[in-house]
């Protein structure tokens, strides 16, 4: 019998992907070429909690559906999530 698989499985694109795409996103999200991808994007920028280095991540940006006048979040199992605990501070750019 086959074990059985869970509902859902974290998955990631490869490196590589990556490496080229969060450059590229970052970049077409500041021109007015990234026309509707302002609504569902935006690039988060913070300095790392242990290491003082600076980070820009283009991100998903999830909106609530019942009331848009609500700031959009993001949901994430990245490691630099963690450099937020203790109500560290970042800059949004939706």
């Amino acid at each position: 019998m086959e074990p059985e698989r869970p509902a859902v499985e974290l998955s990631h694109p490869p490196r590589w992907v990556l490496r080229f795409l969060n450059p590229t996103m970052r970049t077409l999200l500041r021109t007015p070429l990234a026309g509707p991808l302002r609504r569902s994007m935006m690039v988060l920028r913070f300095t790392g909690h242990t290491t003082g280095r600076g980070y820009s991540i283009p991100v998903t940006a999830h909106r609530p559906r019942d009331d848009p006048d609500e700031p959009p979040y993001v949901l994430t199992a990245a490691p630099w999530r963690v450099n937020f605990r203790g109500g560290r501070s970042v800059d949004v750019t939706v």
